[in-house]
């Protein structure tokens, strides 16, 4: 086989090996990899809140937020969110309200 036969060769069974790769993943098919989605607040958290409370709810700008819920109520969290409070903007607008639960739940499980 000449030289370039062979590369393109090559070439084919890495774009086969690219394709069949990205078929994989959890097994269950595409709704699996959204269902994780739609059930894991950490989008969320980083895209709006992860700037001010780090990336492990250390704290930065705003508060700690690793037991927030030994201290705030999921009620008093929602509100927190929604509304805002002190230094904290209100998400009321640019969350949805089962956003706004997801992370209150989320949240108030840090203890």
């Amino acid at each position: 086989m000449s030289r370039l036969k062979q590369k393109w060769v090559q070439f084919g069974a890495a774009c086969a090996a690219v394709v069949m790769l990205a078929g994989c993943g959890s097994g269950a098919g595409g709704n699996a990899d959204k269902q994780v989605s739609e059930s894991d607040p950490m989008p969320l958290y980083k895209r709006n809140c992860m700037s001010c409370h780090g990336g492990s709810l250390q704290g930065s700008s705003g508060p700690n937020l690793q037991k927030i819920g030994s201290a705030l109520t999921k009620d008093q969290l929602i509100e927190t969110i929604r509304d805002g409070k002190g230094r904290m903007p209100s998400f009321g607008k640019r969350l949805k309200p089962e956003e706004i639960d997801k992370l209150a739940t989320w949240l108030a499980e840090k203890k």
